[in-house]
């Protein structure tokens, strides 16, 4: 049994949500959250709740038809928490059994991808409570999913990259970021940026 904490923090001032890996601008950078900077098994814990969802996977937190929710992955199933309780609204069988990387939120629908036995991933359609397995997978792929690096949503996209089959042709064990309007991913030898070519004049 693993325990699932939240930190103490006031919801009307909870700043903006967290929808996937680095924030809502792929960035790490958060705005407005006045976030406690020291906890224990005691201090500054708003409340705290059993789960069976084992996981190396990170939380995050969105705005889902007008309301927040926590999304946890682990443990063969994909949840959505009540913020404010730690209550269940809804959950999701699968993608898979062990997940490493963080789901994300977004277009829509949410992004969860699983990583062994298989590499997996499917979208859910926002909204519903309860069981949703039958009913809210939008789509399921198993081709070129990674096991680590946790794809990033921008803009209408998805960017995932496998960690051992790659068009970089090297290991990628660390997650893509943004800045600048470029894509950055680090392999085992090389940092990578992908953007346009600007244009270049003699």
């Amino acid at each position: 049994m693993f325990l699932f904490a939240l930190l103490c923090i006031g919801f009307e001032t909870r700043g903006e949500d967290w929808p996937m890996w680095r924030g809502p601008r792929g960035d790490g950078i958060g705005m407005g959250a006045d976030v406690p900077t020291t906890w224990s098994n005691t201090e500054n814990i708003f409340w705290k709740t059993a789960t069976d969802l084992r996981s190396f996977s990170t939380p995050v937190m969105a705005t889902i038809q007008g309301s927040p929710q926590i999304i946890l992955t682990g443990a063969k199933q994909t949840v959505g928490l009540e913020p404010e309780s730690g209550e269940r609204i809804w959950w999701v069988n699968g993608p898979a059994e062990k997940f490493v990387c963080t789901p994300s939120i977004g277009l829509g629908h949410i992004f969860s991808f699983g990583g062994s036995p298989s590499e997996r991933a499917f979208a859910i359609r926002q909204g519903g409570l309860g069981d949703l397995t039958e009913t809210h997978i939008a789509w399921t792929k198993e081709r070129s999913m990674p096991y680590v690096p946790t794809p990033l949503l921008f803009g209408n996209y998805l960017h995932i990259v496998n960690d051992a089959k790659n068009e970089l042709n090297e290991l990628v064990q660390t997650s893509p970021a943004i800045a600048d309007g470029a894509l950055f991913i680090r392999s085992e030898h090389h940092v990578w940026r992908i953007s346009e070519r600007p244009n270049c004049k003699d």
